[in-house]
């Protein structure tokens, strides 16, 4: 799992630290580690020392000569003895971020990575794609963001319209203010030791396959777009519904105070080799002539429109009931509805159409 790494990667500042100190914070995760590391060609100054408390002191590295270099307590104490080190040890190394932006895109199967600036906190690893043209921005927070201001942080993301990921390193790496400016983009936010492991060869692998790990926001992405023109609460009744003819191709319909106008083709009611209203809109406009109340008619296609409109209703609104029931020989709506905005054809007019 080399769950120690993601962790080191945390804690030790983007500067970078000795060879040393980041083989004892990664233990037996170094091995993976180290090829995601670079010579800086700086000269190390101090190195933790993490045997005599928690957290480790600070020593001075001292050089008397290539090969006489020494760790002395820097504590005015001295808590802690001197220790030898060598050449290789005290060698200045920083995360590699071009070849671990490389390995994660890889491995998650992103496409399109920009090459990170040595100063950005956030990096954008690439594009997760669904099909040709649709996917969802990935990006990595490199070491922790508690206190900062998230805002400023986190401004690339916020950039991004629809389905977006933010990979923290570890659990520990987003404080709550973090989270909730996250939340607040609609950014998914996930763990990197969650997402990859190593293989035996120290290549980064995902820990499932990335169709698996993204199987969220790929829904998001895949789900088929809700085409109603205007889907009601979930808790909405037909009997709440208004529904009236301001003339002969357009209707208002109002709910909860709020009215809103539509014609055949928002309603799926047009005929297109026409280029007409449909037999369904017909219906609609008898039903307001006569105030919400016509015979049913005998079996036939007549019924067949009528069940044709409830269905686009519906569909329109999204109120799944019926809106327009059969009682004692008649079609009655649900909803209120009638045509007084018309000025031919006023309520009971085309009672027999529809026979």
């Amino acid at each position: 799992m080399a769950m120690k790494i993601w962790a080191a990667i945390e804690a030790i500042p983007a500067a970078g630290a000795t060879r040393k100190h980041w083989k004892v914070v990664s233990g037996d995760d170094w091995s993976a580690l180290s090829p995601l590391l670079r010579a800086t060609g700086l000269e190390a100054e101090t190195i933790p020392c993490f045997e005599v408390q928690q957290g480790g002191c600070i020593r001075r590295i001292v050089r008397h000569s290539v090969d006489n270099i020494r760790a002395a307590c820097g504590e005015p104490a001295g808590l802690c003895k001197s220790d030898k080190l060598t050449a290789a040890e005290v060698e200045f190394l920083a995360l590699d971020r071009v070849r671990l932006v490389q390995a994660l895109g890889q491995a998650l199967e992103l496409e399109g990575a920009m090459v990170p600036r040595s100063d950005q906190r956030v990096l954008y690893l690439g594009s997760h794609n669904v099909s040709a043209g649709k996917g969802f921005p990935v990006f990595l927070l490199l070491g922790e963001a508690q206190y900062e201001d998230a805002a400023s942080i986190f401004a690339e993301v916020e950039c991004t319209v629809g389905p977006k990921v933010l990979i923290a390193l570890t659990r520990h790496g987003l404080g709550d203010q973090a989270k909730a400016y996250l939340n607040k983009l609609g950014a998914k936010q996930m763990h990197l030791d969650k997402l990859v492991g190593f293989d035996f060869t120290a290549k980064l692998i995902p820990l499932s396959p990335p169709e698996e790990l993204f199987a969220e926001m790929r829904s998001q992405l895949t789900a088929v777009p809700d085409t109603a023109p205007w889907r009601l609460p979930s808790s909405a009744k037909w009997e709440e519904v208004s529904l009236h003819f301001i003339s002969d191709d357009k209707i208002t319909v109002s709910h909860n105070r709020i009215t809103r106008t539509f014609d055949a083709s928002e309603l799926g009611m047009m005929d297109r080799r026409k280029k007409l209203p449909d037999t369904q809109w017909a219906l609609l406009k008898i039903i307001a002539q006569n105030r919400g109340r016509i015979p049913m008619p005998e079996p036939g296609s007549a019924r067949k429109s009528k069940e044709s409109l409830s269905k686009k209703l519906s569909a329109a609104f999204g109120i799944e009931s019926d809106p327009i029931k059969a009682s004692k020989g008649e079609y009655i709506a649900s909803y209120i509805t009638n045509a007084d905005g018309l000025t031919q054809g006023k309520q009971g007019a085309s009672k027999t159409k529809f026979r």
